[in-house]
């Protein structure tokens, strides 16, 4: 299974983490898609979450199987959306005195 479409999660089945496939409902799927914010993707069949993006009311309470079911309803909201650094002004100019230079005016 491929790991989580999050933006910066490197979460996988093969560490641990329940992986949750994006719903078949085209407006649910559309829903998932605007909460990971990433620009110009699209989820397919095969994009996935991991378990840390959804909040825990988002599962199903005490399953007799032991499984991890999301609710019908449930959508993503634990994110960590990465910040744009902003650029920084390149440091003024200074003007240094020269030692000789200060000695002639004291």
């Amino acid at each position: 299974m491929p790991g989580c479409s999050a933006f910066g999660c490197s979460n996988s089945a093969s560490k641990g983490y329940v992986m949750k496939v994006f719903p078949r409902d085209p407006n649910r799927r559309k829903i998932w898609a605007s909460k990971v914010k990433r620009v110009g993707w699209k989820p397919t069949n095969y994009s996935v979450l991991c378990e840390v993006h959804f909040e825990p009311d988002c599962w199903e309470i005490n399953r007799v199987d032991g499984k991890r079911k999301l609710k019908v309803d449930a959508v993503p909201t634990i994110f960590s959306y990465s910040k744009i650094k902003s650029k920084r002004k390149p440091p003024a100019v200074r003007i240094v005195n020269e030692p000789s230079s200060l000695q002639d005016t004291v």
